[in-house]
């Protein structure tokens, strides 16, 4: 079932003209990213965790399973990764600190950003106005925007390397 919701994502929407084709998958190795990978050519992946045991487990196989099939790894992101305390502005780690900064190196693949804990992302995302059309500037933007253009300059640097053909998406 699922490999037919990909299928059908990929190659029946009208996508026109694509910069990039970002598709956010859940954690872990399983169906969901073997079919993306069977189904087009794929640049690279960014792997995303929370500085929790768990999910950094998850980080590390997908990281190894991403290597077995010949993607790339962009590199890590650390997603709640510190949160300022409105009453003090002292960084508060929640959940820990740096572990995703510390797995990324510990396979030899970049750090792409770490995104804090800011209520104005969920508030954002919940009203359907996201934090980060409020401009690069906005408060609770700037890393998303530093994460952008992190991915970007990744890709551009494995872009003339990576293999595979282009695939055309219909």
């Amino acid at each position: 079932m699922l490999h037919s919701v990909i299928t059908q994502f990929l190659r029946s929407v009208e996508w026109g003209e694509l910069d990039y084709l970002i598709i956010d998958l859940p954690p872990g190795t399983g169906d969901v990213q073997l079919t993306l990978i069977q189904t087009v050519a794929v640049t690279g992946a960014v792997v995303v965790t929370t500085p929790s045991t768990v999910a950094l487990a998850d980080v590390r196989k997908a990281i190894e399973m991403f290597r077995q099939v010949n993607v790339e790894v962009l590199g890590v992101v650390e997603n709640m990764s510190t949160f300022s305390c409105p009453h003090c502005a002292q960084a508060i780690d929640i959940f820990g600190h740096g572990d995703g900064a510390k797995t990324a190196l510990e396979y030899g693949v970049p750090v792409l950003g770490e995104i804090e804990i800011d209520p104005r992302i969920r508030v954002g995302g919940d009203v359907g106005k996201p934090v980060a059309s409020l401009g690069e500037a906005a408060p609770g933007a700037k890393s998303l925007y530093a994460l952008a253009h992190a991915v970007v300059k990744r890709v551009d640097e494995v872009r003339p390397t990576s293999g595979g053909p282009a695939v055309q998406i219909d």
